[in-house]
């Protein structure tokens, strides 16, 4: 069956400020614990999206982007793009990919460059 619409909700966990708080506390509490070259796995780790990529509605020259194209030539000018191109430099240190794609950067062909990362 196919849904018309898709409403998402959040977890009542995310939209309760007092457990953002406890989950922070918890990181901050631990962080200190081991300097960084005693960590078990020294390797970064991310996953998001695309949400600082520019999506056709950008203005060259405003100052919220370098450039206002995504090409594969274009892509280290954003961070999260720069990102995923440096895992695959250097996979033993960053394991960083997009997983999801904006509706808008899909439209306008942004997944295209994304599947060459």
């Amino acid at each position: 069956k196919h849904a018309k619409f898709l409403i998402r909700i959040p977890m009542w966990e995310h939209l309760d400020a007092s457990w953002t708080r406890r989950v922070e506390q918890q990181v901050l509490s631990h962080e200190s614990l081991r300097s960084f070259e005693q960590k078990r796995s020294k390797r970064l780790f991310w996953r998001g999206t695309d949400s600082n990529v520019p999506t056709g509605d950008c203005k060259e020259g405003s100052g919220e982007f370098r450039t206002c194209e995504v090409s594969p030539r274009t892509v280290r000018n954003f961070s999260r793009l720069l990102l995923v191109f440096r895992s695959l430099e250097d996979p033993r240190r960053i394991d960083a990919r997009i997983s999801g794609v904006k509706p808008k950067s899909m439209m306008i062909g942004n997944h295209h460059v994304y599947k060459r990362l």
